[in-house]
């Protein structure tokens, strides 16, 4: 192999995937396919009978009955009981893209149900992450006996047994991993509960929420409910968006709902995103990149640093100058939000490089000077440049930090938040595998990050790079790309393609924008390409490439996408790795 052995620019080893051939094979002349598709269906272990549900995935056969899943009946008949009592019903959401489209689908069902409801979204400064009982006990005062919790509440003890002691009924929509012991809910729908034995532990909360709605229905139509129902098909928007900026595994249900939610999110039914789409001028047809890193960003601008009920507010109304007014406030906020990630994220290099916490299997930083609406963001990108799972944590006055953490494949955060709380370090955390919250004490720190150091061997598989191919420059074309978009959408579980160029030359490399590094690559046969790596000026990779000898020959990984320059298209590759041949 080209690369065995050797270590890339990152420290990383290389690993070249492979697939059966025979699998490969059958693949390619059952379903008429183009062999490196076929490939890389087989690496990802689609069983030959599942390809077209892989590829052309629909509701219609991956939905499951709802109620498999412990207490969604119990759910269900409490809710239908509310309406029929007109009791009055609360939705209680988190601030992220997740709780917003949770909250907001909930909203909309409701709304189209003529059931009166209304969106509590708590404040990220001043009430912390999730339900507590000053909010339920604000709530009761006003009359709700029925509360919706959407992405949250699985960990909420104290707050779920106030509630249970004061005759008010808490409905658990969640999809964070559960302790041991649950809390007293009146129903805990969440397939990541301990005792759960659903497969569809990788939902996040807007596709169980979407699961939830279905149930109702099913159960409204088994009653003979008068009044028409809602086509739940219009909501798919909101699960596309929740599903994608929540990173789960596109898997299963996960694709159905990603790649149908597209088909409906492009014909603007909802106020909200058709808003924030014409705002940030995006005049294509959107894609899970324009979701996950245009939409979502903005819409998770509210809760970071402004209003926490601005996401679900422009993503549930139907009132045009709502929409624009929020989209508009949201826009600016990310920008702001944006200025202040820079200013943190130059702090936290600091202190990573100064006190070598590279070295660390889990990179731990903390400053008393750092917005926590932003630390999340923070890790993500600490993560991406050193390849190591990462927690930012910012300290208020009080001397209480709270954190977020981002994590690599086979590293587990959110059970690691958990030991962490059950060994004393925390005063709350949790989760789940790839990202994770916590709440702790300044003082405490220390010992949380030689703890977290304990748990996560230095030898982890994060300093392995898959690769699922080789190709050519001539072979990086345009036709190869709109191949591959047959397995999209990619993440999590179903990873964007990495693909290796062997024996290239680097004939161009200079800075873009802020901190892109754009390239042009030449094989020996002198054919070119064009590359680029983002986010990468200040980093080993993006030095590398600016100072790589003109005629030294590398090997380069990297995925392909559509460059689209004054109106032309042209292949691109996204540089991720590079290591001399």
């Amino acid at each position: 192999m080209l690369f065995d052995g050797k270590l890339s620019c990152t420290h990383r080893r290389w690993v070249q995937q492979s697939g059966p051939v025979r699998d490969i094979t059958y693949l390619q002349q059952r379903h008429n396919l183009p062999e490196l598709v076929a490939r890389l269906l087989a690496q990802r272990g689609i069983d030959v009978d599942k390809v077209q549900g892989f590829l052309s995935p629909t509701l219609k056969d991956l939905m499951p009955d709802p109620f498999h899943l412990k207490d969604m009946d119990k759910a269900v008949v409490r809710l239908i009981q509310a309406i029929e009592k007109k009791e009055k019903i609360l939705i209680f959401g988190d601030y992220d893209v997740d709780g917003a489209t949770s909250s907001a689908l909930l909203k909309r069902f409701f709304d189209d149900m003529e059931v009166p409801c209304r969106i509590y979204i708590p404040n990220r400064a001043l009430e912390g992450y999730g339900l507590s009982q000053q909010a339920l006990e604000t709530l009761k005062a006003e009359g709700y006996t029925v509360v919706l919790t959407v992405d949250c509440g699985t960990t909420s003890f104290d707050a779920l047994t106030w509630a249970k002691d004061n005759t008010m009924d808490v409905i658990v929509l969640d999809h964070h991993i559960s302790e041991e012991t649950l809390p007293p809910a009146f129903a805990l729908v969440n397939p990541n509960r301990r005792d759960e034995t659903s497969p569809y532990t990788y939902l996040c909360a807007v596709g169980l929420t979407f699961l939830f709605v279905a149930g109702v229905c099913k159960r409204l139509k088994e009653i003979g409910a008068a009044s028409p129902l809602p086509d739940l098909r219009g909501y798919l928007d909101l699960v596309a968006l929740g599903t994608i900026c929540d990173v789960v595994p596109l898997v299963g249900l996960n694709r159905a709902y990603v790649i149908q939610g597209l088909k409906v999110l492009f014909k603007q039914q909802n106020l909200g995103i058709k808003t924030l789409l014409e705002i940030t001028e995006i005049n294509e047809r959107p894609s899970p990149y324009h979701l996950g890193f245009i939409l979502g960003p903005r819409i998770n601008a509210g809760g970071r640093i402004g209003q926490s009920d601005l996401g679900a507010t422009l993503l549930s109304t139907n009132d045009p100058d709502i929409a624009k007014t929020v989209a508009m406030t949201l826009n600016l906020l990310n920008k702001e939000r944006q200025l202040m990630e820079l200013q943190m994220m130059s702090e936290a290099l600091a202190q990573v490089e100064e006190q070598t916490l590279q070295n660390h299997p889990v990179i731990c930083v903390a400053s008393p000077t750092w917005h926590m609406g932003i630390v999340g963001i923070v890790a993500g990108r600490i993560k991406e440049r050193y390849n190591k799972p990462c927690f930012v944590i910012a300290i208020d006055g009080k001397g209480i930090g709270k954190g977020s953490g981002r994590s690599v494949p086979g590293v587990n955060l959110g059970a690691l938040a958990h030991s962490a709380r059950q060994a004393g370090l925390l005063i709350n955390g949790g989760g789940h595998a790839m990202a994770a919250g916590v709440t702790i004490a300044s003082d405490q720190i220390d010992a949380f990050r030689d703890f977290l150091g304990t748990q996560v061997s230095l030898n982890a598989d994060s300093n392995i790079l898959d690769i699922h191919g080789s190709l050519t420059v001539g072979g990086a074309s345009l036709d190869l790309i709109q191949s591959l978009e047959q397995l999209s959408p990619f993440g999590p579980s179903n990873p964007t393609p990495l693909f290796v160029i062997p024996h290239v030359r680097i004939i161009y490399a200079s800075v873009v924008g802020t901190n892109h590094v754009r390239c042009t690559i030449e094989s020996e046969d002198r054919k070119k390409l064009g590359a680029i790596a983002f986010q990468a000026k200040d980093t080993p990779l993006g030095q590398f490439l600016l100072s790589a000898e003109r005629r030294q020959l590398y090997h380069i990984v990297g995925t392909l996408n559509v460059n689209q320059w004054q109106g032309r298209s042209s292949p691109q590759l996204v540089i991720k790795d590079i290591m001399v041949a």
